[in-house]
């Protein structure tokens, strides 16, 4: 089963491996950024639907959204620490 953490990795992951930002996702899937933002961040549980959309803007199918991401380092909402 795929841990629902992953899914905010994976975006964040596949957004990255384009040299996309946020805004750029967020427009290329018709939602607000603040949504990419807070999906990324741990903040909020993507809907189904906005999944299917962030995948579909980025080319992928749901299959590679659900799949265990690269890094799988969660901190959970919030700023990173300052080191």
């Amino acid at each position: 089963m795929t841990d629902p953490r992953w899914i905010a990795l994976r975006i964040r992951e596949l957004r990255e491996e384009r040299g996309w930002s946020q805004a750029t996702l967020a427009a290329e899937a018709g939602i607000p950024a603040a949504t990419i933002a807070n999906i990324e961040q741990g903040r909020t549980a993507p809907s189904w639907a906005t999944v299917c959309l962030v995948a579909n803007a980025l080319g992928e199918g749901l299959g590679r959204i659900g799949e265990q991401p690269e890094v799988a380092d969660w901190r959970g909402p919030g700023r990173p620490p300052i080191d």
